[in-house]
C-alpha cells in the first residue's frame, strides 16, 4: 500500500461545543494552566456565566459538562460535581398579565 491512512470521524457537535468551552474556560482565567486549576476555578466561570452574561440553564449545564470531561478525561483527575456551585438561576419570570391586571388594562 501508499501508507495512506484513512481520516478520523470528524468531530461531533458536542465535542466541538466542549473544546469551544474548554477554550473559554482556559481565556477566562488568563490562560494558567489547567493543572494550576480546579473545581473553584470551574465554579467562577459559572458564576460569571450565570450572573454577569444570564446565559440559559441549559448554557449554563454544557459549560459546567466541558472543564468537567477535560479534568476527567484529559487530564486523569476528575472533579467532583458537589465540589462545585450549583447553576445559578436568573429571577422568575412574571406572567404577561396576571389576573389581577386585566380589569385595570381594559379600563
Amino acid at each position: 500500500g501508499w501508507g495512506v491512512r484513512p481520516s478520523p470521524p470528524p468531530p461531533s457537535q458536542t465535542e466541538q461545543a466542549y473544546a469551544g468551552w474548554v477554550v473559554r474556560f482556559v481565556r477566562f482565567h488568563r490562560l494558567r494552566h489547567k493543572r494550576d486549576k480546579g473545581a473553584q476555578e470551574v465554579a467562577a466561570v459559572l458564576i460569571w456565566l450565570a450572573v454577569e452574561r444570564r446565559v440559559a440553564a441549559p448554557t449554563q449545564v454544557q459549560a459546567q459538562a466541558a472543564p468537567l470531561s477535560l479534568y476527567r478525561e484529559v487530564l486523569g483527575r476528575p472533579l467532583r460535581r458537589a465540589e462545585i456551585v450549583p447553576r445559578a438561576r436568573g429571577p422568575p419570570r412574571p406572567a404577561a398579565f396576571p389576573d389581577w391586571t386585566a380589569g385595570r388594562t381594559i379600563e
